[in-house]
């Protein structure tokens, strides 16, 4: 409780209108709110302060809760990971290796991606390529569904992949598709049913919140097309070599993990819950039972009962009565 009042508290927020609603009266509704509130300590008290990059690659291997259907000996997974930069990168660098990650992963052609499924190492691809959402950007790649005879070859598999594009590059086809993508997608704008103002906001969030500029990640139009007047001029080898060498090959922050199948891991687990369930159990008086058995039983009655009709009611809705017969006509104009 004393964590919640103290961070999940409006001097802790971050407040996003989108609309064409009155300004002042937004504001208004919004003091209505704040006004109930002291001022608190907690916006920079939450700050989260970059992690330095290791000295050298870390590797864990670690148990999971496997079922004993199959054979056990193919139900291991692998995923390098590494974290690309300890600070925050610049606009262009993030949108290029946004396109890396897209010419990397993006399709079904898409070189990491194809060779590892291909190679008959693993099932299926762990680990969703670069991730930028995060003060500190990372890269994950890996395989599930590997025999404990493979591990290393994914390893070793996924660095001379990476190493072959940095030294050859990537199809300049494929380099264009990607781009076409990525630039139709960022111009569309499309958030589908999904709404737009909450995507734009969602998409600001990850600057935000740490303390950078929210705006800067939907300024997208010059520093796209730097990138593709870099391209243009130098070549795709030029810009995303050494992207591949700088911020994976070259990048020492590397851990792998390993997940190896233990199919009595999650009974240990649970006999284990059950003991510390029951030192908790042993520690409490009759009184102390008796109030949790009323207040569970509180509870599971609040839940089960059902809403009374005049709240029922009291829920927005519409009638058949209320969307229109008549579909209604945009004017076009070619």
């Amino acid at each position: 409780q004393e964590f919640h009042s103290k961070f999940y508290h409006p001097s802790n927020a971050r407040i996003w209108f989108y609309g064409d609603d009155d300004t002042k009266e937004r504001l208004r509704i919004l003091s209505e709110y704040l006004d109930l509130f002291e001022a608190s300590a907690a916006r920079n008290e939450s700050k989260v302060m970059p992690q330095k990059l290791f000295k050298e690659p870390v590797r864990i291997a670690e148990k999971y809760p496997a079922g004993q259907e199959g054979d056990l000996k193919k139900k291991y997974m692998v995923c390098t990971n590494w974290l690309l930069s300890e600070e925050p990168l610049d606009v262009e660098t993030e949108l290029a290796l946004g396109f890396l990650d897209h010419l990397l992963l993006g399709t079904p052609a898409s070189p990491l991606r194809r060779i590892l499924l291909e190679s008959g190492l693993g099932e299926a691809i762990v680990g969703g390529g670069v991730e930028d959402e995060l003060l500190q950007p990372q890269f994950s790649i890996g395989l599930k569904g590997v025999s404990e005879d493979n591990i290393e070859k994914v390893e070793e598999l996924v660095m001379q992949i990476l190493k072959n594009l940095a030294e050859e590059g990537f199809a300049p086809e494929a380099v264009e598709a990607s781009m076409n993508t990525i630039e139709f997608s960022l111009r569309e704008n499309n958030t589908g049913s999904f709404p737009r103002g909450l995507s734009l906001m969602l998409r600001s969030m990850g600057k935000w919140i740490y303390d950078m500029d929210p705006f800067e990640p939907l300024k997208y139009e010059q520093p796209l097309q730097q990138l593709k007047a870099r391209i243009a001029e130098k070549g795709s080898k030029a810009v995303f070599s050494p992207l591949i060498e700088k911020y994976i090959l070259n990048n020492v922050h590397r851990v792998t993990v390993e997940m190896q199948p233990d199919p009595e891991k999650a009974s240990r687990d649970e006999a284990a819950e059950k003991e510390i369930l029951k030192q908790v159990k042993s520690s409490m008086t009759q009184e102390d039972l008796a109030e949790l058995a009323r207040a569970t039983k509180e509870l599971k009655d609040k839940q089960e009962t059902p809403d009374p009709p005049e709240a029922l009611k009291a829920v927005p809705s519409l009638s058949l009565q209320d969307i229109p017969k008549k579909p209604i006509h945009v004017p076009i104009e070619v």
